[in-house]
């Protein structure tokens, strides 16, 4: 609300996240145009995906700090990012998020996202509340 206030609509830009994960492209488009530069080659490959955890390998190391110090000196860096790559991939899993703890919050944050729909109805963000 504070940045409509002091600058004018046009001037504001407002993109969502799921529209940066649905459709990379289109947005990073839209920001070009919106701040007034040609879009230029740019790797939009998402970095830090949420589902990896550290491995059971990692987790141990991380606990005898010792074993650590000999893994590093006596296992050359690119076998050691091969075991971490490998230990994460098997050991990792998908974040979920338990249905009681998103009733919480959509409870916690209903009177916010209800004035954010109301300060921007385009984006429809009530639909928050009814997924």
């Amino acid at each position: 609300q504070e940045y409509l206030d002091a600058f004018p609509r046009q001037q504001v830009g407002i993109w969502l996240y799921d529209d940066l994960t649905r459709e990379p492209a289109r947005l990073y488009r839209e920001v070009c145009d919106f701040i007034g530069v040609a879009p230029f080659a740019a790797d939009l490959t998402p970095r830090n995906p949420s589902f990896t955890h550290p491995g059971a390998v990692k987790r141990f190391l991380a606990r005898h700090d010792i074993l650590r110090k000999m893994v590093r000196m006596l296992i050359p860096t690119a076998l050691r990012t091969s075991i971490r790559t490998t230990d994460s991939k098997l050991s990792g899993r998908e974040l979920i998020m338990r249905p009681q703890t998103k009733a919480w919050l959509k409870d916690y944050f209903r009177d916010d996202i209800i004035a954010l729909h109301n300060l921007l109805p385009e984006y429809n963000f009530i639909r928050w509340l009814e997924e």
